[in-house]
């Protein structure tokens, strides 16, 4: 497993090892500035540097994880500081991301048909006996099952988020995560193919460019801008078996329907301008010219 050293974590290591050295070379330094020293290290990192500390010591690839670290944000969070809750719920999303990404393999047993897993928690299908430990331990620890291209894997259970995180987020803060949930619960793509309707995929694209130019925590407004980001690259070139421009060089009706109502419902955002000249190349059917143009503006 590699660790990622963050700025605060190396800044408590180069602490450490100042006071160890200064305790060496100065003997005699009475009990009362040792207290003081101690102290003053002990409060030097925010609550969000101990709770992001905190969760570089655990282990990416075990879901378990995630308890533990919902247990410590309650433990250093206090539910009145919605500025620092703020960067900490954002922390633990980032590391619910790499416990999604590593602990997949570890947990999911490719020997297992988990089918009458996937969406239980939204279609009330009955949980089989011999899967019902398995699915309280993930559902215990913010996952659920979803299944791509055959194979299994796991995915956050919004529900956890909300009833873990909701109560110390500010109020922005709830509005970015209801938005995750609500995405979250609709899906985006399934075996490399976008799976919503046109219109769905649109309204999302311009509802974070919006988003992200109203925030005003810098940190949300960075995660809000690569979510749209992501939403624009998509929208502009497609997805393996959705692309925006065929092998056959034809542009997909999908995304001539979507281009259609973006002009149509959102003439003025800042996504309709950005990709207005390379809509109105595929209008008039220059389809070379689009691709070309599409591939220079991912640039």
């Amino acid at each position: 497993m590699k660790i990622k050293f963050t700025i605060a974590a190396i800044a408590a290591l180069l602490i450490s090892a100042s006071c160890q050295n200064d305790n060496r070379n100065n003997t005699g330094t009475n009990s009362e500035n040792i207290d003081t020293i101690s102290t003053s290290d002990e409060y030097s990192l925010t609550k969000v540097d101990q709770f992001e500390d905190y969760l570089l010591a655990l282990d990416t690839t075990d879901i378990n994880s995630i308890t533990k670290a919902t247990n410590k944000f309650a433990e250093i969070f206090s539910k009145d500081d919605s500025i620092q809750n703020d960067e900490g719920i954002l922390k633990f999303l980032a590391y619910q991301e790499k416990v999604e990404l590593n602990g997949n393999e570890k947990i999911i047993d490719e020997r297992k048909n988990y089918s009458q897993l996937v969406d239980v928690e939204y279609n009330n299908k009955k949980v089989p006996d011999e899967l019902r430990t398995f699915h309280k331990q993930i559902n215990d620890n913010g996952f659920r099952i979803e299944q791509s291209e055959g194979m299994y894997y796991i995915k956050p259970y919004p529900a956890y988020i909300e009833q873990n995180f909701y109560a110390y987020a500010s109020p922005t803060m709830e509005i970015y995560l209801r938005q995750l949930a609500k995405e979250n619960l609709e899906g985006f793509a399934n075996d490399a193919a976008i799976v919503i309707p046109f219109e769905t995929f649109v309204q999302r694209t311009v509802w974070w460019e919006d988003f992200s130019q109203s925030v005003t925590s810098k940190s949300l407004q960075a995660k809000a801008s690569e979510q749209y980001k992501v939403y624009l690259l998509f929208l502009t070139i497609g997805m393996n078996n959705t692309p925006a421009i065929n092998y056959d060089n034809k542009a997909e009706e999908y995304f001539i329907n979507a281009y259609t109502y973006l002009e149509e419902v959102y003439p003025t955002s800042e996504t309709y301008i950005a990709l207005k000249p390379y809509i109105e190349l595929i209008k008039r059917n220059r389809i070379i010219e689009a691709k070309e143009m599409s591939l220079q503006m991912i640039k």
